[in-house]
């Protein structure tokens, strides 16, 4: 599954059964540290399965 710190600005995901997409604009720092909100989220889900990069 996709990793919100792995994506990079430029970047999209989409889901692929209703097309919903997402452009990254601001990528988590390289160095995620623990306070670092971004790097909680593990799961890219939409309509219940992972988004793809687009």
């Amino acid at each position: 599954m996709l990793k919100c710190y792995e994506l990079k600005v430029g970047q999209k995901i989409e889901c692929v059964d209703c097309g919903f997409q997402l452009e990254v604009t601001k990528a988590c720092n390289d160095g995620c540290g623990e306070d670092d909100e971004c790097c909680e989220l593990n799961d890219l889900l939409c309509c219940g399965k992972p988004m793809k990069k687009v």
